[in-house]
């Protein structure tokens, strides 16, 4: 028969075995999660690695994608590709490095490359289901990525407005711009007596 000091030895004795397959049960999981995690690190430099190569093969080096994809693909290509961030509804995102954008902007051949299940792949689907007659952009998957180019193409109101952040931007007309622009339109000779599409005020200046 078991005395008290006994019964209380047993269970001290259980209760650290209990807690030693648990810390066991908890490394374990917390090993499968790191090599999970490494796993899939590795594969997708491998997939953006593999999309640099496909992209430079088709010509595209500027592009419109997510942030961790434009600081690898111009990292790993050395800025053979460069690109410009957009965020989940497809706006101008936070650039790590924002000179890149006006290069991006500004190329007519840009692409946008999108990771698939992003939020900002399904909105570009949304958009090229949307696409103009006769304006439809190329479109591929490609290492995991879904490519659309040229990115000028696709439109977010009907056929009249491009998507490309900062197509729409429109140059800013100043005062001393306009007056320019009038003078240069005029060429007055003598007072009074002007050449061109002249009006008084133009052929008197200075009143």
């Amino acid at each position: 028969m078991t005395g008290p000091s006994g019964g209380r030895g047993a269970a001290g004795s259980a209760a650290r075995r209990l807690a030693l397959a648990l810390v066991t049960v908890l490394l374990g999981a917390s090993t499968a999660a790191t090599f999970q995690a490494t796993a899939g690190g590795r594969r997708s430099e491998r997939e953006r690695d593999a999309l640099a190569g496909a992209l430079l093969r088709r010509g595209i080096t500027r592009v419109h994608t997510d942030y961790w994809t434009c600081d690898r693909l111009a990292f790993q290509t050395r800025e053979r590709i460069v690109c410009a961030v957009v965020g989940d509804d497809l706006r101008p995102g936070h650039d790590r490095y924002p000179p890149y954008r006006p290069a991006v902007e500004a190329d007519p051949g840009a692409a946008w490359a999108l990771p698939l299940g992003s939020p900002q792949a399904a909105a570009l689907q949304r958009l090229l289901g949307q696409a103009c007659p006769g304006r439809r952009p190329r479109a591929e998957t490609l290492h995991g990525y879904l490519v659309v180019w040229p990115a000028r193409l696709v439109r977010t109101a009907g056929c009249a407005a491009p998507l490309v952040p900062g197509a729409n931007r429109q140059p800013r007309v100043t005062a001393a711009r306009r007056l320019t622009s009038r003078r240069s339109a005029c060429r007055p000779g003598r007072r009074g007596r002007g050449t061109g599409p002249c009006t008084a005020p133009c052929a008197a200046p200075g009143r």
